[in-house]
């Protein structure tokens, strides 16, 4: 993945990724977590350059997002997950759908950025 990434990664049975909006961290996720606990495997990560992970150091946060999450989900073992995402996650989330629709099990997206006919500028 080329950046020091910090995971939070808890409980079992069918996985559950949650990806967090521009400038937010895992931790926005607190309150959705232990609804999905009893279920669910729950990873949730600070997604690169915000939290407690390291700054991938490019000028298109989307171009460096598209190999780390299919890079991220198969170093954790992940077959294939729902993916959920905020803001800049739900533009994340949808990206990989689209790029990768093997890994997606399900899409939930909470007000995903920039929608439109080009990548979000990130």
């Amino acid at each position: 993945m080329g950046v020091p990434t910090y995971v939070v990664d808890a409980g079992e049975g069918p996985p559950v990724v949650l990806i967090h909006g521009y400038g937010d961290t895992a931790d926005g996720w607190r309150r959705v977590v232990p609804g999905l606990l009893d279920r669910h495997r729950v990873i949730a990560i600070d997604v690169p350059p915000f939290g407690r992970s390291g700054d991938p150091r490019t000028r298109r946060l989307i171009d460096f997002y598209k190999p780390f999450f299919p890079e991220l989900l198969e170093r954790l073992e992940v077959e294939r997950a729902t993916v959920i995402g905020h803001s800049l996650g739900g533009a994340i989330a949808l990206h990989l759908t689209i790029e990768r629709p093997e890994l997606v099990e399900r899409l939930g997206l909470g007000a995903p950025a920039r929608l439109g006919k080009a990548p979000p500028v990130w």
